[in-house]
C-alpha cells in the first residue's frame, strides 16, 4: 500500500470540504436570480466565504460580492455578515444572540435573511 503525505483524517476532511461549493449553491442559488450565482470559497482554517456573483443588465461586467462568512467554532459554524464599512460582524438573531450551527442551519438563516443583511 502505498504511503501518502496527507493523513487519513486530512484526507476525510478535504473531500468533505469539496462538497461545500455544492451544497452553498444548492441551498442558496434561488436567492442569486436569473442573472446570477452563488460560490463558496475555503480559506485557511476551515472558514468559508460565501460569494454573490452577479452580471450589471448594462455591461458584460461580472461583479463579486462577498456576502457571508461561516467560521469553524467548536463543532459548528459561527455566521458572520459584511458591513457597509468591509469589516466583518458576527450575525445575531432577534434576542442578541450569536447565530451558530451547522452549515445547512446557517446557510438556512442566510436563505431567510430576516435583516436584510445579506441580500439587499
Amino acid at each position: 500500500m502505498a504511503r501518502t503525505s496527507a493523513s487519513r483524517k486530512a484526507q476525510q476532511s478535504a473531500a468533505v470540504f469539496d462538497f461545500v461549493p455544492f451544497f452553498v449553491r444548492r441551498r442558496l442559488d434561488w436567492r442569486a436570480g436569473n442573472r446570477g450565482a452563488v460560490l463558496a470559497r475555503r480559506a485557511e482554517g476551515g472558514v468559508i466565504t460565501v460569494v454573490h456573483r452577479s452580471s450589471v443588465a448594462t455591461d458584460a461586467d461580472v461583479v463579486e460580492q462577498r456576502i457571508a462568512q461561516l467560521r469553524p467554532e467548536a463543532g459548528a459554524f459561527r455566521l458572520f455578515w459584511k458591513q457597509g464599512n468591509g469589516r466583518w460582524t458576527a450575525y445575531c438573531d432577534k434576542s442578541g444572540k450569536c447565530v451558530i450551527g451547522s452549515l445547512a442551519a446557517c446557510l438556512a438563516e442566510i436563505s431567510r435573511d430576516p435583516f436584510g443583511c445579506y441580500w439587499s
